[in-house]
């Protein structure tokens, strides 16, 4: 038995927590459409998915206009050329009366998972990532300057970037992923759902992760079990990040 095997039955117990979190493969939400008719003008409208094009953005088979969109990429503003097919955006915005196309007002990006791979088993297509399991399958994509290879490329210690979505037992399955340079050092990155909330000690699991945020204060809300966090740290020691901002989602 692999260690990826044994941690994933060990992930099991705590999958549904964790699928809480971004879970599924996709969505989208309108406002005004009433028994499944078309609106008879555009819609305001929220939607998360895989980038699948450009020359706009198309998402969740929407083709959203970006003339004046603002971008945000992992928090910071950005522009549409920071993005790359395979990544998953959430877009706020319009849908038009034709169900196909629309207009973004804000796109955003963030990475899943952000950190240093261990227990790689290619054969399975699995491995971990800041106490995550990930998986990848035929529909994901590499990063073409920095995994042209693919799985076949990737090594344990390697620092990697994946964007994918959450399946029903916790794996993060990667829509994307990019190899980052510079070896195993921070920053790194978790987006997930809280367990083990100790607000006395200042610590908290995010599946096999434990977090240690000792003068941090969170932002945009108050830490609970199961409330969903972007946690950025510089420091893993063993199976522990020491965060720098811790940010409910």
């Amino acid at each position: 038995m692999t260690t990826f095997n044994r941690f994933l039955g060990a992930c099991l117990a705590g999958a549904f927590l964790l699928a809480g979190c971004g879970g599924g493969g996709g969505d989208a939400s309108t406002a005004g459409i009433n028994g499944g008719g078309a609106p008879a003008a555009p819609t305001s409208a929220f939607a998360k998915g895989t980038i699948t094009g450009f020359g706009s953005i198309f998402v969740n088979g929407v083709e959203y206009s970006t003339s004046g969109t603002q971008f945000r990429i992992d928090d910071n503003p950005g522009v549409e050329s920071d993005l790359r097919v395979g990544q998953v955006v959430t877009v706020q915005g319009t849908i038009n009366a034709n169900g196909t196309t629309g207009t973004a007002t804000t796109v955003t990006f963030n990475n899943e998972v952000e950190g240093p791979v261990s227990g790689l088993d290619r054969a399975l297509g699995v491995f971990n990532v800041l106490g995550q399991a990930v998986r990848v399958n035929a529909t994901t994509t590499y990063d073409d300057s920095s995994l042209a290879g693919g799985l076949a490329v990737l090594n344990d210690g390697d620092v990697v970037e994946v964007t994918g979505f959450r399946n029903g037992v916790g794996e993060v399955v990667a829509t994307r992923i990019q190899r980052r340079a510079g070896g195993a050092v921070g920053p790194f990155e978790v987006n997930g759902t809280v367990s083990s909330l100790n607000t006395t000690a200042s610590t908290f699991n995010i599946g096999f992760l434990g977090i240690t945020y000792a003068g941090v204060v969170p932002t945009n809300g108050s830490l609970a079990n199961g409330a969903c966090v972007e946690v950025k740290g510089t420091t893993v020691v063993g199976s522990v990040l020491t965060a720098t901002s811790v940010e409910i989602k």
